[in-house]
């Protein structure tokens, strides 16, 4: 006979590998809502499990499954881009996986620990335990904020819209916060807690939608993204320089008839040192002369260090019209992928050093303002620049518009991932930027996707997957900043110090109802 509560635990654990699975990109469809299972999941497991270790444990294999299910597509660039096979490959997606896992089952355990607590008490603890561990997930180890529950909801941009307020990363711990006063409004069989979550939901529901409803006509600036989709395992190679640049060039000349007034490639497009090459640089600038539309690109900077080593830069370089140097402004990448750009010195060792492409690894950069672009008739526009990864940081947006951006431009190459979910998971991440600081976001890729966002997330001239595109959009130059760019800087701090006062306050409850606790139970099943 089977163990009604093993049933009821598995029953749990697979309602939050279905939310992380439905709520975020798939290969078969995503349903935005649906990522609320996920913690719903989570709470179940700790009200259910008889200990903190069985709750932790149930709650970190469905964070490893769902996980994988979400996070598969990293086999892809480490067999295809790294030449592992894929009986070595797929154990790097269970291993990051399992990292991820470990925050499902911090959750859980915090559940158990709190089973018995108000339900007020249980969801802010829980919103606030969310939101720290979004907030460390983005640093640790370098950072990985991927599957930031918030995300989710970018296919319906009214849910977003709080991010402009207080971030992705604390709307994350809101909406786990009402789905536990939801959960417990079912598991006490009372009414009052999912009557507050219902009120909230509607607030911030009208907050979006008055935000998004009220948004200002502007004055839009066009532009040409160009989507080359050359393929990977040859990008690297010399005798595709030329036709590299001549892809570009064509697909340039193609946009011209949307009048752009800026023309933007993607992370890397120029496969050489454009610093130094002889011929390519001459024919681009002459481009950019002839047609008095200054161009982004993403090309690899080369520098000679004083140690003799030769540092390698992921950099984004701008080609002013009329400008008669090799560029007119260099950002360069300071946020690098792990194992993609670099090794951490303790794993550098040969095997693991096919996971590089062929011009080594990158070193962070050391230019990292924005770019200022003098467009048509005069006008400047300061550009934010993102590259690649970097656009799933909100610190990194953060400083770009303390720095003075008034757009973002967010170049990148995800051609590692193949046809995966992952373009459009970094697709999702990158919205959440636009609307936390108030920007429109410009997003140039090799493959796909490609796309203009506007500053609430609504995704606009969205490219075709691996197809060769010249796409027209618009974007506007904004200068207001948001509430969350006043709070960033000292909201982590708050919340540490709200989650204090709640474990003391909980603490010193607990201390003055221990004596009645052990005759009558708990005596905190009121709001």
């Amino acid at each position: 006979m089977i163990n009604s509560g093993n049933l009821r635990l598995t029953v749990f654990y697979s309602i939050a590998v279905l939310g992380q699975w439905l709520g975020f990109p798939n290969d078969l469809m995503q349903l935005p809502g649906a990522v609320l299972l996920w913690p719903a999941g989570l709470i179940l497991i700790g009200s259910d499990c008889k200990s903190g270790k069985r709750s932790f444990q149930c709650g970190w294999l469905a964070g490893l499954i769902g996980g994988l299910l979400s996070l598969y597509w990293l086999t892809v660039p480490i067999h295809e881009v790294g030449g592992f096979p894929w009986i070595l490959a797929f154990p790097c997606a269970v291993l990051m996986a399992g990292y991820m896992g470990l925050y499902s089952g911090l959750a859980a355990w915090i559940s158990f620990l709190l089973r018995n607590d108000s339900p007020l008490m249980r969801s802010a603890c829980l919103s606030l335990i969310w939101c720290l561990a979004e907030w460390i997930r983005s640093w640790f180890g370098s950072g990985f904020p991927w599957m930031t529950l918030s995300a989710a909801f970018v296919p319906w941009p009214v849910w977003i819209q709080g991010t402009a307020l207080i971030g992705a990363f604390a709307l994350s711990g809101l909406y786990v916060g009402l789905t536990a006063a939801a959960v417990e409004s079912i598991r006490r069989r009372t009414i009052l807690p999912v009557l507050l979550a219902a009120a909230t939901a509607c607030g911030i529901m009208l907050f979006g939608i008055v935000r998004v409803h009220n948004a200002p006509t502007e004055e839009t600036i066009p532009i040409a993204m160009i989507q080359g989709n050359i393929n990977q395992n040859i990008k690297w190679s010399p005798h595709m320089q030329q036709k590299t640049v001549e892809r570009y060039l064509l697909l340039s000349r193609d946009s011209l008839i949307s009048h752009p007034s800026l023309i933007i490639w993607p992370e890397t497009a120029l496969p050489f040192d454009y610093a130094r090459h002889p011929v390519l640089p001459s024919v681009i600038r002459t481009f950019t002369r002839e047609t008095g539309v200054p161009l982004v690109t993403g090309v690899p900077g080369f520098e000679l260090q004083s140690s003799g080593k030769m540092a390698v830069f992921n950099r984004a370089i701008l080609i002013d019209s009329d400008s008669i140097q090799p560029s007119a402004g260099i950002y360069e990448k300071k946020h690098l992928v792990p194992f993609g750009e670099y090794l951490p010195d303790f794993l550098n060792i040969p095997i693991l050093r096919g996971l590089f492409q062929e011009i080594g690894a990158f070193t962070p950069g050391k230019h990292t303002a924005p770019l200022h672009l003098t467009i048509k008739q005069g006008q400047k526009l300061v550009l934010g620049m993102l590259i690649c990864y970097e656009s799933v940081f909100p610190y990194l947006a953060r400083e770009q518009v303390e720095q003075g951006a008034e757009v973002f431009v967010n170049i990148s190459n995800d051609a590692w991932f193949g046809r995966t979910p992952a373009p459009l998971q970094h697709l999702q991440l990158g919205a959440l930027r636009a609307v936390e600081q108030n920007r429109w976001l410009a997003r140039t890729t090799n493959t796909g996707y490609s796309a203009c966002i506007d500053p609430y997330g609504r995704i606009f001239s969205l490219s075709r997957l691996f197809s060769a595109q010249s796409l027209s959009g618009q974007i506007a130059s904004r200068t207001e900043h948001t509430l969350f760019f006043y709070l960033e800087p000292f909201y982590i701090p708050v919340l540490w110090i709200a989650f204090s006062i709640l474990l003391a306050i909980r603490f010193f409850r607990r201390q003055m109802h221990s004596p009645n606790m052990t005759k009558e139970g708990c005596h905190y099943d009121s709001i």
